[in-house]
């Protein structure tokens, strides 16, 4: 997956596919942590800048592309394509995901919109608490293991990577 030429099937596709081989107006799908969620078709999406890095160097990062590729872990990815700091930090961190060959069932857009009081809206926003984005929080099992937010100083992967070794 590490080729780049590969694209991610995403979140969205699947509840698209679902609603139409069910002709339903809401879908639900289980992720890879069996947590069933609903989603309207205004909440499913994709983010472009979730597109992988081809100039992204995994061997630079091989500690890092090693955790990521543990069995269970769920990514879930709040960004907007608007946004600055996403279309800077989510090409790698989508390089590093596919370096780590991580299933695409494994990976989870929720596209954001800012409003024009800075707040943000979007899919799950209020549940997990999401006021800047990029943030990506990962699961195991169900329950929160690490979480970045856009603040942090380094890179996604690295960040995320060194909260699972902790």
């Amino acid at each position: 997956m590490a080729d780049g030429g590969k694209r991610r099937r995403y979140v969205a596709s699947a509840v698209t596919e679902h609603r139409a081989a069910n002709h339903s107006d809401t879908a639900r799908f289980t992720s890879a942590r069996s947590l069933e969620t609903t989603m309207t078709e205004a909440e499913a999406g994709t983010l472009d800048t979730m597109q992988p890095n081809p100039a992204w160097d995994a061997d630079s990062y091989e500690d890092t592309v090693e955790t990521l590729s543990e069995d269970g872990l769920v990514f879930k990815v709040w960004g907007g394509d608007w946004c600055k700091d996403c279309r800077n930090q989510l090409p790698d961190f989508a390089a590093a995901l596919d370096a780590a060959e991580v299933p695409d069932e494994w990976v989870e857009h929720y596209p954001v919109e800012k409003e024009d009081d800075g707040s943000k809206t979007g899919p799950l926003v209020e549940e997990y608490g999401i006021e800047y984005i990029p943030t990506v929080v990962v699961e195991r099992d169900g329950e929160e293991v690490a979480r970045f937010v856009e603040d942090a100083r380094v890179p996604i992967a690295v960040y995320l990577a060194n909260e699972l070794a902790e």
